[in-house]
């Protein structure tokens, strides 16, 4: 649960990504769509919203995230 508690407070800071910003420790339907949306706008290719949960767990996925928005940001 702290795993996906830590990607859920990554995701909830764009609230364009996960517009309901619950951090529950459950990876229900809602950080699915969020990871989706965040896989969607950032050029995954899959959007199932589980390819890096599954691989690199949700931290991992948590850091990849925070290297791509770092990325993002710079471009700006």
């Amino acid at each position: 649960a702290g795993q996906v508690s830590a990607l859920q407070k990554f995701l909830s800071r764009d609230a364009s990504i996960y517009p309901e910003g619950y951090v529950t420790g459950y990876y229900g339907p809602l950080t699915e769509q969020a990871v989706k949306r965040f896989q969607s706008r950032h050029g995954k290719r899959h959007g199932s919203g589980l390819c890096q949960i599954e691989t690199a767990g949700p931290l991992g996925l948590a850091d990849e995230l925070k290297k791509r928005q770092e990325l993002d940001s710079r471009k700006r």
